[in-house]
């Protein structure tokens, strides 16, 4: 196993029932096997986990979305009830009460001329 790259091994290897030899060139962490260049499971064992995680974080995520817009939906659906409720009480209130006659208001009540101009004389 000699190599010019130092991140790889020159595997060398033989076919059956001939002279000829094969020259693989494998990764030096994975290193060589019988048949080749050895295969690398490694992977699955450190990025395996973090895919998990980030796909258990993003169920959970969309979870709580769910979670929340039902209970927004609950609680609108709630104050319009009592929105409702408030508005009928309200009204039902106001047609057990008898209504003032109606009365003509004094004329300076509703006058936007200041109180001494009524008593100037032009």
């Amino acid at each position: 196993m000699r190599s010019v790259d130092p991140s790889f091994y020159d595997c060398f290897y033989g076919i059956a029932n001939t002279q000829s030899t094969v020259i693989e060139r494998c990764y030096k962490d994975i290193g060589c096997c019988q048949f080749g260049c050895c295969h690398n499971h490694d992977w699955h064992n450190k990025y395996g986990w973090a895919v998990a995680l980030i796909v258990i974080f993003c169920i959970l995520v969309v979870i709580a979305v769910v979670v929340w817009l039902i209970v927004w939906l609950i609680n609108r659906a709630k104050d319009k009830r009592e929105k409702r409720d408030i508005t009928y009480d309200q009204t039902s209130f106001a047609s057990q009460t008898p209504l003032p006659a109606n009365e003509i208001a004094p004329v300076e009540q509703y006058s936007f001329e200041p109180p001494y101009s009524r008593d100037y004389r032009y």
